[in-house]
């Protein structure tokens, strides 16, 4: 209620400032329910490149939040925010009031129903998103409606790292039996960042009064907005669907260094990496930085196809340090980075600690939880990594201290050459009677959520979620068809070898299920494929992923 109590002073400085505008008419205007996007104000200035007023489809304009834009926008939070507040109340008392099993059902229902908002504020983004890239949406529009979905998405990201923290109390046996879905709920969560980014949080600011500036816009093979505050506060954001096929053809080095050359250099101070991760599931590298500098401090995320080596997200923040921060600069950050060799198990590489942007001598690193040696007048050392898919590499120097991962390849990865040499020998090896007794006890037992999860490969396959209703004989759900984490425009969908039809631009379509104990669906888009199989039980309904 903290933000809410600062929008509603926001609301009165703005009322006073604009006190012709009817209450009623602001109230009526602002009013929402769910995930639906309020009403917005068409009375705020584009300006172009050239500086003239613009209006229409626009390639680059720079905008400004107008009073009236404000008003609504602080409305809509405001009101979404005191919603999910009473909704927090009440489920925390009958949380507390109730039994270990009831717990575990309220936490699964409470999840169901914030992961259901979740991807309704999800799709409301693409489709803004799409809007404005086809023209159809101003920038000064587009811009408010971002502002006013990420309000929505932090009040259910905060309800839904509630729902994680109450699950922790409860047994998993009773979770699972209520149909609590663990990853599911960390996945809504993720995608969420979508909407509660630096980026989104800079327009909310912006249109809620919070802060004030200037706000650029640009749509060119994708939309990268950027957002200069008075406050001395900037931040950029780049997004596009995801380019390649899903392989890996460029190096983690050099995919580093594209995304560093992105990353702004007009601000006195040094960029570091902090984590380096090979998305193998999904086909690209993510990096994530810090900046340190006298006057300023910062982070970026930037996302890079591993096979064209192209840029698809890019999020940046740089903002001034407090007063405090410049008064004790032996509390400046310690900051490690890889000046040579490229990151891989086992590899050789040449780790460089800075402060600030100068090197730190003297300084304890440790790999693994063991030190294995000291940086030198320059600030280096030279060091061998563990043959591991993830490396934890910390610095000490008296109070200061940091730490950099390194990550190599993600948990569920899919098969390695290994794993397919291992499955070529097992399937050239007779089967034994151990082994038929084997199959059969596995076929006997009963499924678990982990088991329930729609693969993916590295070859790029499409996957097929359920994003609405249960699946059941007969039911009709809503299927999201995506790779790598992006939706599949025009996607063929059959069920049981009947064409379903094709998805929409969000890689939805809504199908009936046939009235059958199996339900085959599969997908296919260009040389790209992807299925899932649902079986039914009579007494109790499971689900097989292949």
């Amino acid at each position: 209620m903290m933000r809410a109590t600062q929008l509603i002073a926001v609301l009165v400085a703005l009322g006073l400032v604009v006190g012709s505008v009817p209450v009623a008419a602001m109230a009526s205007t602002a009013t929402t329910g769910g995930a639906q996007t309020a009403p917005l104000q068409m009375d705020s200035t584009e300006t172009n490149q050239s500086g003239t007023n613009q209006s229409g489809p626009n390639q680059s304009a720079s905008i400004r939040a107008s009073t009236g834009q404000q008003l609504t926008t602080v409305l809509a939070v405001t009101d979404d925010e005191v919603k999910s507040a009473v909704e927090e109340s009440s489920v925390e008392a009958s949380f507390a009031a109730a039994a270990e099993t009831e717990r575990a059902e309220l936490i699964a229902s409470r999840a169901s129903t914030l992961r259901e908002r979740a991807e309704g504020l999800i799709a409301e983004r693409r489709a803004a998103t799409a809007d404005y890239e086809n023209g159809t949406l101003s920038s000064a529009d587009y811009a408010q409606r971002i502002a006013v979905l990420s309000g929505r998405a932090t009040a259910v990201s905060n309800a839904i790292t509630r729902v994680q923290q109450r699950a922790v109390t409860v047994s998993a046996s009773e979770l699972e039996a209520a149909g609590y879905d663990v990853a599911a709920v960390a996945d809504s969560q993720e995608r969420l960042q979508a909407l509660t980014s630096s980026s989104s949080r800079a327009l909310l600011d912006q249109y809620t009064g919070m802060s004030s500036g200037e706000i650029k816009i640009e749509r060119a093979n994708g939309v990268e907005i950027e957002i200069e505050s008075e406050d001395g506060e900037q931040s950029r954001s780049f997004e596009r669907p995801q380019p390649g096929d899903g392989s890996f053809v460029v190096s983690m080095d050099d995919a580093q260094a594209t995304a560093e050359s992105a990353l702004s250099t007009d601000t006195d101070g040094e960029w570091t990496l902090e984590e380096a991760k090979r998305k193998t599931e999904y086909g690209f590298y993510e990096f994530e930085f810090t900046f340190e500098g006298p006057s300023h401090t910062g982070e970026a995320e930037v996302d890079v196809d591993g096979q064209t080596g192209e840029i698809f997200a890019f999020e940046e923040e740089i903002e001034p340090r407090d007063a405090e921060d410049e008064d004790e600069e032996d509390d400046t950050r310690l900051l490690i980075s890889v000046v040579e060799g490229e990151p891989a198990p086992g590899a050789t590489v040449t780790l460089r600690v800075t402060a600030a942007g100068d090197p730190v001598s003297g300084v304890n690193v440790e790999v693994g939880g063991e030190i294995i040696g000291t940086t030198d007048a320059d600030g280096r050392l030279m060091v061998t990594l563990p043959d591991d898919e993830e490396v934890d590499i910390e610095i000490e120097d008296g109070e200061r201290e940091g730490e950099l991962e390194l990550e190599f390849a993600d948990e569920e990865d899919g098969e390695t050459e290994d794993d397919e040499q291992d499955d070529e020998q097992d399937e050239a090896e007779p089967e034994t009677e151990d082994d038929e007794q084997d199959d059969e006890q596995d076929e006997a037992e009963p499924e678990t959520e982990d088991e329930n999860e729609t693969d993916t490969d590295d070859s790029g396959d499409l996957s097929i979620n359920v994003v609405s209703s249960d699946p059941a004989p007969g039911a009709t759900i809503t299927l999201e068809v995506s790779q790598g984490g992006q939706p599949v425009a025009d996607a063929s969908v059959t069920v049981n070898d009947e064409p379903a039809g094709t998805t929409d631009a969000n890689g939805q379509l809504t199908v009936t299920l046939p009235d059958d104990d199996g339900v085959e669906i599969t997908v296919e888009s260009g040389d790209n494929d992807g299925d899932r199989d649902f079986e039914f039980d009579s007494e109790d309904d499971s689900e097989e992923d292949e």
